[in-house]
């Protein structure tokens, strides 16, 4: 039995050893686990799909830390680490954003993830501070017209016409106390109209009211944020040149209620969202320039480590 207890505890260990210390933060393997099922703060790759590679997640966890630390130890900016009582204001709006407003709740999840409330206050404070270093560095970051203009010469192909659907959805997750899947479906089924698609929406606390915009079959045309392009396949399966539709599928996380308002065989895309489109590709490609640069520079300046098995 001491035998037992005894390799059971050298496992716990390894499982959560130390991965990385950076300027005095320690980062451990079930810290990387957390981040890698927190679907709040994902990390994604330049493609944006979701990164599941350990030692990706543990690098941006690196570069993240050091990005805090620099607002922390900056005389401009070290206020904005220091303010009396904003842990507070943060851990209250998330209990209501995401535990709807009941404490123990949030207690009894941390609990099982062997943190305590002050832990999850810092956790809070860090990931604030991590958005405010990283927009000093990509805000002054900026696009010519003329770049713009030259990119899409350059990428006739994003210009090309295609199938596309005007959508709406709702995603009620599995674990709503009540819902089936019969239940779901007979709610996409009322669906008839634009209008009951939003209350819907509102009802599950859906962004912008579940309107999703134009999608697209082209592959150049880039998804709105949290839509996958197995889900907008499915989106454009529904589409009806006969007029509006509604439609449902579920998953391992939701039931899917959709509503597709419009469909285009052969939609070309407007201009000006074509040139916003390249802006940002444009933007997000020197933003990202930016971040680098400034990563490296702050691996010059600050301490840290990172252990590798």
């Amino acid at each position: 039995m001491l035998l037992n207890l005894t390799a059971r505890a050298a496992e716990t260990i390894v499982v959560n050893r130390v991965r990385a210390v950076v300027a005095g933060k320690v980062i451990t393997q079930r810290d990387l686990e957390r981040r890698m099922g927190n679907i709040y703060r994902l990390i994604r790759d330049a493609d944006g799909n979701q990164v599941q590679d350990i030692e990706q997640i543990l690098t941006e966890m690196i570069n993240e830390a050091l990005f805090v630390h620099s607002i922390k130890i900056h005389e401009k900016f070290k206020v904005l680490a220091e303010r009396p009582g904003r842990g507070e204001e943060l851990l209250s709006q998330e209990v209501a954003s995401k535990h709807k407003n009941k404490r123990e709740v949030m207690v009894s999840k941390l609990r099982i993830e062997g943190k305590t409330l002050e832990q999850r206050k810092v956790e809070l404070l860090d990931e604030e501070l991590l958005d405010i270093a990283q927009s000093l560095v990509t805000d002054s970051v900026q696009v010519s017209p003329g770049a713009v203009e030259q990119y899409l010469k350059d990428h006739p192909e994003e210009a090309g016409k295609g199938i596309a659907v005007k959508a709406h959805w709702v995603r009620i997750p599995l674990s709503t106390k009540e819902m089936t899947k019969a239940k779901a479906k007979a709610l996409a089924v009322r669906v008839q109209s634009v209008a009951e698609m939003e209350k819907l929406a509102e009802q599950y606390k859906e962004e912008d009211k579940g309107s999703l915009g134009w999608i697209y079959a082209n592959k150049y045309h880039p998804l709105p944020p949290g839509v996958s392009r197995d889900s907008a396949n499915e989106l454009l399966s529904f589409g009806d040149a006969d007029g509006p539709t509604n439609g449902f599928w579920d998953d391992k996380e939701y039931f899917y209620i959709i509503y597709i308002e419009k469909y285009e065989k052969d939609r070309q895309v407007p201009g000006d969202e074509l040139r916003r489109r390249a802006e940002r590709r444009l933007l997000d490609r020197l933003q990202t320039q930016a971040l680098e640069k400034s990563i490296l520079r702050l691996r010059k300046q600050i301490s840290w480590r990172r252990i590798d098995e």
